[in-house]
């Protein structure tokens, strides 16, 4: 901040109390926050003395803390990286190419956390010991280094299929694992 020198400063500020909405207040708590305690990220500064305190900043931010505070979490479970899961081969037989990617079967703890990763979900945390205990099967929809859905398999139904953030899925992504569902002869129950 003290690089920026006060008339950029001064114009950040000003535009966020003058035009002042609950995104651009949501990122000068998290800018002062990281000020007061010295740990402001460049990437963060450099958003904000481009953008201002926005919308943009704000997400950019959110996401920053979001990703520190899994890989720390995920990382406290470095035994579960190394599990390789059991496989029957009528689970094996669910994978599939399909016109939007691959369905593939998660196969290691070290699959369920390049899932959690990438979809910013908790499916390593909190399943890696369900698959390996053969209490459900995660699957996941994956076109080249994009992941798409991640699917939960239990005694032939999915009961959880999400994209990332655990959103709802959508449209065509949707479309295909419900066609996936029917030709692999699984129910698709999901809660929404």
């Amino acid at each position: 901040m003290e690089k920026w020198g006060g008339k950029r400063t001064g114009e950040i500020l000003s535009d966020a109390l003058i035009n002042i909405d609950l995104d651009k207040f949501d990122c000068l708590i998290l800018w002062l926050e990281d000020y007061l305690y010295n740990d402001i990220q460049e990437e963060f500064a450099n958003e904000i003395y481009h953008s201002g305190l926005s919308k943009e900043a704000h997400d950019m931010r959110n996401d920053m803390l979001y990703r520190d505070i899994i890989r720390k979490e995920n990382k406290k479970y470095n035994n579960m990286l190394k599990m390789e899961f059991t496989l029957t081969k009528s689970e094996l037989d669910r994978e599939e190419e399909i016109s939007l990617g691959t369905i593939k079967m998660a196969r290691s703890g070290k699959d369920l956390f390049d899932i959690s990763e990438n979809m910013h979900n908790c499916v390593f945390r909190l399943y890696t010991e369900k698959v390996n205990k053969k209490l459900c099967t995660i699957y996941y929809l994956q076109k080249y280094d994009e992941y798409l859905a991640c699917i939960e398999v239990v005694n032939g139904a999915v009961i959880q299929a999400y994209g990332k953030y655990n959103s709802v899925l959508n449209g065509e992504v949707r479309a295909a694992v419900k066609d996936w569902c029917v030709r692999k002869n699984l129910e698709f129950t999901p809660m929404e």
